[in-house]
């Protein structure tokens, strides 16, 4: 079995399932080594000239995300999830940097995929699995574009979905420029 990690539209289950069918166990994970930015130009989304930004992970030491991990239980599945993020390149994530969500969170909350299988063991099993995270490729990258306003709100409710404390962490691990995505909203 392989996973992904899913930290912009993805952490929306009708994003997963919208397009790639990805009915897959899913659970919310913590990322470190890696900073969330709105710092990528769209291969496939609309948006307007200044409004068009959306979701990459920059390597860096200091920082850290909450997303999702998804299990994949065919290979197959990397050919869409390829397709779909074209701008992106995939890339491995030591599984010392996954750290499972229910750490720091009391009530964890993971979604079963159509195999009838425990999302909490795709938890358990994140060092056996490898892992990938896909980063934008530098040519897409632009720091001077704000967030695509549709995408946003697609990346909103899928936080909100996990819970009140992966909402809360998304606004604060989720980078426009230097700011916080909780500041430029609020």
């Amino acid at each position: 079995m392989t996973a992904i990690i899913a930290y912009g539209s993805l952490i929306n289950p009708e994003q997963r399932r919208q397009g790639l069918h990805l009915f897959a166990d899913a659970c919310p994970v913590l990322v470190k080594g890696y900073r969330r930015v709105f710092s990528q130009e769209p291969s496939w989304r609309e948006g307007d000239r200044t409004h068009r930004a959306v979701l990459n992970v920059i390597k860096s030491d200091e920082d850290w995300f909450n997303g999702v991990l998804v299990a994949l239980h065919s290979g197959s599945h990397f050919e869409d999830i390829d397709q779909r993020e074209i701008g992106y390149n995939r890339v491995l994530v030591a599984s010392s940097q996954i750290a499972p969500f229910e750490k720091i969170s009391k009530k964890p909350s993971c979604e079963q995929g159509p195999d009838g299988q425990m999302s909490e063991q795709v938890s358990n099993a994140i060092a056996a699995q490898p892992t990938y995270i896909y980063l934008g490729k530098p040519e897409k990258q632009n720091n001077s574009i704000l967030p695509n306003r549709d995408y946003l709100a697609l990346c909103l409710r899928g936080a909100q979905h996990w819970g009140d404390t992966f909402y809360e962490q998304f606004l604060q691990t989720t980078y426009i420029g230097p700011r916080t995505l909780k500041s430029f909203l609020f």
